[in-house]
């Protein structure tokens, strides 16, 4: 590689940068949009490259650097995480030559390579793992490609590890709070998939309620000309909402009534089965061929013995769509979707049903697809969970 290249690279950048976007067409906007992301993955692919033949060549002994990142750091001018994170990713496309030949000709992105360094680590991605990863990030949105890399490293895992019962604990989940010199507490941690999903559905409800509160107050101070900027912060709303938990925690009896779980957990019968017969050391039934899942409300993956441990505990909703014990369908005589109706909805969408819209549906409004003044009815085939904005900006049909 010729250092005149990088030159004309630079130079190419610097009448990039010169150019009025501002008073530019919006298709040409747009156009340059879509080219950020191909832009930034050949970077990526150059700077590995670079990164990589200065290692690999040990100019950064030449150079008296006692490391190829110390090397990187001091001739790049660049922060230390960034010299190291520049080396490892330079060592890591060594090892995976399909996706570095796809970030060369932008094809992936490097979002898309950073989490595939994590899953290179299993035997069974040099090769075949490779090529059936990098070929799906080309044709599934950002969060389906990340499942679908989940499953595959858990059925990888499945063909290595010890079918032993693994340890239920966390290892990784961690939290610490110091109290600092003027009283306040600062908190940091990690919590698995289930206990997070748990907590930050309680937080978002609480969250809702203050929310709401502050809202009222709101418009008793300012009427109708009342706006978000009237209220708290949601960062200070939601470190109320902390505080508030605590309290309730505190109040509430030590007998009393656990209330119904907070997380919800996908999964398939194949899996289902397969896991319940390792628990109960019995033959598992005939496969049905069901796809894998084995995942949380949220999205999040989770092994089956995870999901086979919560079951165990009691904090799994079971939820059966064609269940008799519900009805689902309160035709014209109810406008609002509510309780199993509601949560039947919610459960089998997952998220916003707008495309790219990955708001939770819990989270969403339900929205008749044929609207209730038209005549639409509510049951579970004409409901659809809708995020505020999306719900806003729906086209609504004129009744008359």
């Amino acid at each position: 590689m010729a250092v005149a290249e990088i030159g004309d690279l630079e130079h190419a950048l610097d009448l990039a940068l010169k150019v009025d976007l501002a008073a530019a067409d919006p298709v040409d906007r747009r156009a340059a949009v879509a080219a950020l992301g191909r832009l930034e993955s050949k970077f990526t692919a150059l700077q590995a490259e670079i990164v990589g033949e200065y290692d690999a060549k040990k100019d950064w002994v030449r150079a008296g650097h006692r490391s190829p990142a110390v090397g990187v750091r001091e001739t790049a001018k660049v922060p230390a995480p960034s010299a190291h994170r520049a080396v490892a990713v330079a060592r890591s496309l060594r090892e995976m030559p399909l996706t570095a030949d796809a970030l060369r000709h932008g094809s992936l992105s490097t979002a898309h390579a950073m989490r595939l360094r994590k899953t290179a680590t299993r035997p069974a991605f040099a090769g075949d793992g490779e090529r059936l990863l990098v070929a799906k990030a080309a044709t599934l949105t950002w969060s389906e490609w990340l499942k679908t890399v989940a499953y595959w490293e858990q059925l990888a895992d499945d063909e290595t590890s010890d079918p032993a019962d693994p340890d239920p604990r966390d290892t990784r989940a961690e939290f610490h709070a110091h109290r600092t010199l003027d009283g306040r507490g600062d908190l940091i941690g990690t919590l698995g998939p289930v206990g997070f999903e748990a907590f930050e559905e309680a937080l978002h409800r609480i969250e809702r309620e203050l929310f709401q509160a502050d809202w009222r107050d709101a418009v008793e101070q300012h009427g109708k000309d009342a706006t978000s900027a009237d209220m708290r912060p949601p960062a200070q709303r939601r470190a109320a909402a902390l505080v508030e938990m605590a309290h309730r925690a505190m109040s509430a009896p030590k007998d009393g009534k656990r209330p119904l779980p907070l997380v919800v957990i996908h999964t398939d019968p194949d899996t289902l089965n397969a896991e319940l017969a390792r628990v109960l050391d019995i033959e598992p039934p005939e496969l049905l061929g069901t796809p894998r899942m084995c995942e949380t409300d949220a999205g999040t993956v989770i092994g089956p013995s995870a999901m086979m441990r919560e079951a165990l505990a009691g904090t799994i909703r079971r939820l059966v769509h064609t269940s008799r014990s519900h009805v689902l369908d309160y035709g014209r005589e109810v406008r609002l979707f509510t309780g199993p109706l509601r949560q039947a909805i919610i459960h089998a969408a997952r998220t916003c049903t707008e495309p790219g819209c990955d708001t939770r549906a819990s989270r969403c409004e339900i929205d008749h697809r044929q609207d209730w003044n038209t005549g639409g009815h509510t049951r579970a085939d004409n409901a659809q969970p809708l995020c505020r904005g999306d719900h806003r900006h729906k086209p609504r049909t004129d009744p008359g």
